[in-house]
């Protein structure tokens, strides 16, 4: 068992955790190094090996924090159990997204980490399971549904975001709620007959 950090250690690890994030958003993991970060902070690099054992291990601990079960359980899951309207579990992933967007934009972005979106789709599919009732987790079929319908959603809210969210939320929802039920051949087909 891990010992519990003092207040001053939970001060430093942050700091660290925070000066390695302003160099990850804008350079990438290629772009943040142990050397920068100890710089910046002014502390020693037997500091930063004090919490951490490289870059990535930094990167790892953001992202377990952005996508903790507990977190996607208490805010997402619990608030689209019992509801009637089917864009409900659409509006509360956004509301999740808002209230993350400093990390999401950047880790789910083109310049974000690869297996992040991974990471989360399998951190989404227990809580997927549980909502429909399916206690065979192992099914191939349903897996794959899970992974088109999360990745299309995520990738989508991202893409919302990095245009400025270019069209109103409830624009967004309907549309995510629209390809979801129909697909999006018959979206495209609206779309023509509307133009």
């Amino acid at each position: 068992m891990t010992k519990p950090l003092s207040p001053t250690a939970k001060q430093t690890r942050q700091k660290i955790m925070n000066t390695f994030w302003e160099l990850y958003k804008d350079g990438g993991i290629e772009k943040t190094s142990v050397t920068k970060i100890c710089e910046l902070t002014g502390y020693n690099r037997s500091t930063f090996y004090t919490y951490f054992t490289d870059v990535y291990d930094v990167l790892d601990e953001i992202e377990k924090d952005v996508i903790s079960f507990d977190k996607f359980k208490s805010v997402i899951f619990s608030n689209i159990i019992g509801h009637d309207k089917k864009e409900v579990p659409l509006r509360v992933f956004i509301d999740f997204y808002e209230e993350n967007n400093d990390y999401l934009v950047v880790l789910l972005g083109e310049h974000g980490d690869p297996s992040f979106r991974q990471k989360t789709i399998k951190k989404l599919a227990p809580g997927v399971f549980s909502l429909l009732g399916i206690t065979n987790t192992e099914d191939k079929y349903l897996n794959y549904l899970i992974e088109y319908q999360s990745s299309a959603v995520l990738s989508t809210i991202t893409k919302w975001y990095q245009n400025g969210k270019d069209i109103p939320c409830d624009e967004l929802i309907t549309l995510l709620y629209n390809i979801t039920t129909n697909g999006v051949q018959h979206e495209f087909i609206q779309y023509k007959k509307s133009l």
